[in-house]
């Protein structure tokens, strides 16, 4: 059985939800938006540690949710940086030197499928990394000036989601190179790509959205309501 560690960045304020609360401590029937995500790891057994990089401000108040938590896992909260990069580089600090993997995973994602884990564990005997991604059901356009350039085929674009695992020493790999190149990626598979590593799609669910606005809080609410 390999052994998995899990880093939740958690350092983000979310301006899209337009509230004084950082998203991710947001409640939803008496409990924080990361509580739910945090129960959706707690139950398995490789899965060694938890890594939570926050800001200062909310350090008590993620200390006090995970404290209500029975996990096999030891959490460790940190102090994360600038930027959500930063944040999980933060993390990678701190791995325990007998991982094998390394999962990384939105703060605001809880309902992604335990089944996403299985099938990437299964993926890492073969590629670098596997993230979780479901096909693109919009026409996408490249546009530059306002004007439309081109329209890439639908059936070779996917959403990307959370979690997104990593055999250890690869992503360490590809973030030293991030870092030593001042390299940012809007994710982590990203910055595995810019080392030539190979990254598999997990096939997701649409159902594990991000809890990014308003409207995403009424979806949430009634998926927890419904379970």
């Amino acid at each position: 059985m390999k052994n998995i560690s899990v880093i939740i960045p958690a350092a983000g304020y979310g301006k899209r939800m337009e509230t004084k609360t950082p998203k991710q401590l947001i409640k939803i029937n008496n409990h924080a938006i990361i509580y739910y995500t945090l129960m959706r790891f707690h139950d398995d057994q490789r899965i060694k540690e938890i890594i939570i990089p926050v800001s200062q401000e909310i350090k008590k108040q993620i200390l006090e949710i995970c404290n209500k938590i029975n996990s096999f896992a030891k959490i460790k909260i940190i102090l994360g940086g600038k930027k959500r990069q930063d944040s999980v580089r933060n993390g990678m600090q701190e791995i325990n030197a007998n991982a094998d993997i390394i999962l990384i995973h939105d703060a605001v994602r809880p309902f992604f499928s335990k089944n996403i884990i299985d099938d990437g564990v299964k993926l890492l005997d073969k590629y670098d990394g596997a993230i979780a991604a479901v096909p693109t059901i919009n026409t996408i356009k490249i546009v530059k000036n306002n004007l439309i350039k081109e329209t890439p085929l639908r059936e070779n674009l996917y959403r990307i989601n959370t979690p997104q695992m990593f055999n250890k020493e690869a992503i360490l790999r590809a973030y030293a190179y991030a870092k030593e190149n001042n390299i940012y990626g809007t994710d982590d598979s990203m910055l595995m790509e810019k080392v030539g590593g190979k990254v598999a799609i997990i096939p997701d669910s649409y159902d594990n959205i991000k809890i990014t606005t308003k409207s995403d809080l009424i979806i949430a609410k009634e998926v927890i309501d419904g379970n």
